[in-house]
């Protein structure tokens, strides 16, 4: 016969196996280079938070932070962005604060024009002495108009 401690014990282990587990929380694996940074984003621009609001009932459980955009290195977020994001910091949201600038660098979320954040991206609150401006500047061309393009050309 097996002794109660020993049917306890055993009995003690079984249900912390068996127990279901609680969601992990976001967990990032350090700060994304700039250049993986500058490739994989659809859109990078700097701006200041309008405000935030729920992206539900189409996307549940995120947020869209609409932003005046200042400046943009990369694609063309239009005067004021868009970026959707998860509501929650467990999920890996980006916390946007109104009022507040930052400088974004944003991801395809789907195949057309939405694109979204999150705190394991280099997304970030601008800073005096930021250097992800300055280096931005030097990778990306210089958006020319057209008319300058075309009168090169033509000489």
């Amino acid at each position: 016969m097996i002794s109660r401690k020993l049917f306890l014990g055993a009995l003690l282990i079984a249900g912390l196996t068996a127990a279901p587990r609680a969601a992990g929380a976001c967990s990032c694996t350090g700060e994304v280079p700039f250049a993986q940074a500058v490739s994989t984003s659809k859109q990078i621009f700097r701006g200041t938070v309008i405000d935030v609001r729920s992206a539900a009932p189409e996307h549940p459980t995120m947020v869209w932070a609409r932003i005046a955009v200042a400046q943009y290195w990369k694609g063309d977020p239009g005067e004021i962005a868009s970026v959707l994001t998860a509501e929650s910091s467990a999920t890996c949201g980006f916390w946007f604060d109104p009022g507040v600038e930052y400088l974004v660098y944003a991801q395809s979320f789907d195949t057309g024009e939405t694109v979204f954040t999150h705190s394991c991206s280099r997304t970030h609150q601008m800073w005096a002495g930021d250097p992800d401006p300055d280096a931005l500047d030097e990778v990306t061309p210089v958006r020319g108009l057209t008319w300058g393009a075309l009168k090169l050309l033509f000489r």
